[in-house]
């Protein structure tokens, strides 16, 4: 980097400061480095301040932009959010191996016994009617794919299956609001039933996550389906509905299909702790998209 600058810039410059090209040229970097990460610290911490404005009563689990940033970020906290109590300027690296300060749910969630399935959904809405619609369209589209995770289940048995659904929703609740979205579960599959949580103006994926997080801590075993040790929850998202494109339809898709298939619900032998599409070591574990069972 400082020989490009150092190949670019007039021998003329240089000698204004009595140095070689090559030596200004290494100034002149660092300075522009500096300067450089002092924008992205600067851009960070507008995002994290913007993000914990628009959240309202929306809990969050860990500020996105803190781990993007790595380890050496600054963690931000609000008052009223599972992160308060962390010390003011503690950098994520040492507070990592804490346990975040969790916000308990009023009630428990306790989906029928006979419940096939647990799917937690994070459902965002936008206010722009042209975005709305679109919205809807991928509400629609993810909803068949739980209703048709469950047709497959049925084949070749005489009784009928049921699972659940809770969903938070986020932006717009009144161009669909809950009885449609209950209608639109029931005439998908008489055994699908979709249960609202919370509604959000403003809130991120994190709602969803702590209300997953809280019912996999859930004392009361006897309340979970099927028995203490092989609950599995399925977590999804309305990925597109902010973003409608082409790519994010496809990879939409193929998230949802992975974290619905029966050996992703069902594995054969029952090993797998976690399934998605795709599973990722590099940079974290993690499944890219951030869908998963």
């Amino acid at each position: 980097f400082a020989a490009i600058i150092g190949n670019s810039i007039p021998a003329s410059l240089a000698k204004l400061f009595s140095i070689g090209r090559l030596p200004f040229a290494i100034v002149a970097g660092a300075l522009l480095y500096l300067a450089f990460s002092f924008a992205t610290q600067c851009i960070g911490l507008v995002e994290r301040k913007t993000h914990q404005s628009g959240l309202g009563n929306a809990p969050l689990i860990t500020d996105t932009s803190l781990w993007l940033r790595g380890p050496n970020s600054k963690l931000q906290s609000t008052d009223d959010s599972p992160l308060a109590g962390f010390k003011p300027g503690i950098t994520a690296a040492e507070e990592i191996s804490k346990k975040p300060k969790i916000l308990p749910r009023k009630s428990k969630l306790t989906p029928p016994n006979d419940s096939l399935f647990t799917v937690f959904y994070n459902l965002f809405i936008p206010t722009e009617a042209i975005s709305a619609a679109n919205a809807v369209e991928v509400l629609t589209e993810q909803l068949e794919q739980v209703a048709g995770s469950l047709r497959r289940f049925e084949e070749g048995e005489k009784n009928s299956k049921s699972a659940v659904v809770y969903y938070n929703l986020i932006g717009n609740n009144e161009i669909y609001p809950m009885e449609k979205i209950s209608d639109l579960c029931k005439s998908l599959h008489p055994g699908l039933s979709c249960q609202l949580l919370n509604f959000f103006e403003t809130a991120s994926e994190a709602a969803t996550l702590l209300d997953i997080y809280q019912f996999c801590q859930n004392d009361d075993k006897a309340s979970v389906q099927r028995t203490n040790n092989d609950t599995r929850v399925v977590y999804i998202h309305s990925k597109g509905s902010y973003h409608s494109s082409t790519h994010n339809n496809n990879w939409r898709r193929e998230m949802t299909n992975s974290v619905l298939h029966q050996d992703c619900l069902f594995p054969p032998n029952d090993a797998c702790d976690v399934c998605g599409a795709q599973f990722y070591t590099r940079f974290s574990f993690m499944f890219p998209g951030n869908m998963w069972t």
